[in-house]
């Protein structure tokens, strides 16, 4: 079930986005009723919603003491990347440059 069934779940302030050991992540916390919660968690190694890179790690915790039963749902993902040799990371994003080229005209 992709993440936007529960993106009303979602709380504020996230996604939050940030670059860790060589990686690009993204945590993305919900919380909702444990049932709907529970459908909607993906396993890991999925890709989730419109977000980048796979799930590494969910965690579905319950709220102990609600009635009906709330729970959250924390899941991280991440999309590594390599470094060159200038410490650059090479992704997918690419530039396009056209170049014109300008003829000599004479009258």
């Amino acid at each position: 079930m992709p993440a936007e069934s529960i993106i009303t779940y979602l709380k504020p302030n996230f996604p939050a986005k940030g670059v860790s050991g060589g990686s690009y992540e993204t945590r993305l916390e919900y919380i909702g009723p444990h049932a709907t919660m529970e459908a909607a968690s993906p396993e890991v190694g999925d890709t989730w919603g419109l977000y980048e890179g796979l799930v590494e790690t969910v965690s579905l915790v319950p709220i102990s003491g609600t009635s009906p039963l709330q729970a959250e749902l924390v899941v991280t993902m991440s999309r590594s990347f390599e470094s060159s040799g200038g410490g650059a990371g090479t992704g997918t994003a690419t530039e396009i440059t056209y170049e014109i080229e300008w003829p000599t005209v004479q009258r």
